[in-house]
């Protein structure tokens, strides 16, 4: 991860590792139908500083807390045409022991609708919505604070036997309590 952060005139820097992400998943196919159950861990593995009188802004790479996940996926994807798939989560978050802060559990869900131009490049639009469902706490106590966004922007993706790659750019709206911003990303997919 390579992180820059910048508020209230002052900055910060940091390129690192990120949190390591654990999981397992079952799946389902029936013709240009396909389902997938799983659960993901997300352990508290990344770079992480607290923040002091000194050093009010720091870019950590590392949440400094675990989470798990189940989750659940659905894609409708023919060999050209119409291509679906949506991911939905529920997040459970445990304490940040620095901090003594706990995020609010949350539900996340990604979304892609896009048309397959040929059997190896797909257009799409794609994005994610983001909702809190409990409150921050802080030594115990409910600050009352929930997030959400929903995101929305372009993406293509080359996909040839056993592996794809996708660039994309998402834009957040309906952001309440939490930074907004948006988002570029170049993923590879590599299946062995």
């Amino acid at each position: 991860v390579d992180l820059r952060l910048s508020a209230a005139g002052m900055s910060d820097h940091n390129t690192a590792l990120g949190d390591l992400m654990l999981g397992s998943m079952l799946g389902w196919h029936r013709g240009n139908h396909h389902w997938i159950g799983a659960i993901e861990t997300v352990l508290a593995t990344g770079k992480y500083d607290k923040a002091s009188i000194t050093q009010p802004l720091v870019a950590n790479i590392g949440k400094n807390y675990n989470t798990v996940r189940p989750i659940f996926g659905y894609s409708y994807a023919p060999e050209n045409g119409l291509d679906l798939s949506t991911k939905i989560s529920y997040s459970f978050n445990t304490e940040n022991d620095d901090t003594h802060y706990r995020s609010g559990d949350y539900f996340a869900g990604d979304y892609s609708i896009g048309y397959k131009l040929s059997d190896h490049v797909k257009v799409a639009i794609e994005g994610y919505a983001f909702k809190q469902t409990k409150s921050d706490r802080q030594h115990g106590d409910n600050i009352g604070m929930r997030g959400q966004v929903l995101a929305v922007g372009p993406a293509v993706q080359y996909q040839d036997k056993n592996w794809s790659v996708e660039a994309k750019y998402l834009t957040e709206t309906q952001v309440e309590n939490r930074p907004e911003g948006h988002t570029g990303l170049l993923k590879f997919v590599w299946a062995f």
